[in-house]
């Protein structure tokens, strides 16, 4: 059974995301707040979030991701993020490190539909050394890169933070996040290093018309989505 972390602090809508959820099939353990969460997520890991950012602090869905994508226990943790487009405050899922935003209001079955699209995304990623993503297959053992049937040639780092750009779509990561994750935290050299690897990684894309899949997102970092 799916086990869906519910953070809302309204009783009402509390109880309706509950009933939404548990009426597919799903179980649901509550938070009403980021705090309670993470110590929720500590003692028990579910299998994907759903935080309904309060309309008057809208800021708290960036910080909520951000902080969750630092535990390496947790990073790896699908997040929906429920937001009100007309608060003034520009809420999208992937630029804040999430893997979809549902906006309110919506019926019931657009935020099901949702986390079966994140669930299904996620599972069928990965299998037995072979990625495939955006039009992109990457066969590990072998080390190769083949791009709508044509073989693309990377250097060793490069395929190393493409493999875990795929590994990790639609998530944002800051430069100081890609040097510990690609090249080791026991290695110390300058965060615009990350920006000469990414510049060489979107050049041999482009080759391929794929460079678009690497993304900037101004003001926190890099990400890989098929969303152009």
């Amino acid at each position: 059974m799916t086990a869906v972390l519910l953070i809302e602090d309204k009783y009402e809508r509390h109880s309706l995301l509950r009933e939404t959820l548990e009426n597919a099939g799903m179980r649901v353990v509550s938070a009403s707040n980021t705090k309670k969460a993470l110590s929720t997520i500590e003692a028990s890991p579910p299998n994907l979030i759903v935080f309904d950012v309060p309309d008057h602090q809208p800021h708290l869905g960036s910080e909520f991701i951000n902080e969750l994508r630092q535990h390496e226990a947790f990073e790896d943790i699908p997040a929906i993020i429920v937001a009100n487009r007309l608060n003034g405050h520009s809420h999208k899922g992937p630029e804040l490190g999430a893997d979809d935003t549902v906006h309110k209001p919506f019926e019931p079955n657009e935020l099901i539909t949702r986390i079966k699209a994140v669930l299904r995304k996620r599972s069928h990623r990965i299998s037995s050394g072979h990625l495939e993503l955006g039009g992109i297959e990457m066969y590990l053992d072998e080390h190769r890169i083949i791009i709508e049937g044509k073989e693309a040639l990377l250097r060793p780092m490069e395929f190393r933070l493409l493999e875990f750009f795929m590994r990790n779509a639609e998530k944002v990561f800051s430069r100081r996040q890609l040097l510990d994750k690609v090249w080791g935290q026991s290695v110390f050299i300058e965060e615009r290093t990350v920006d000469v690897h990414i510049r060489r990684l979107r050049n041999i894309l482009d080759v391929h018309h794929k460079g678009e899949l690497i993304q900037t997102v101004r003001g926190f970092g890099y990400r890989f989505s098929e969303r152009v």
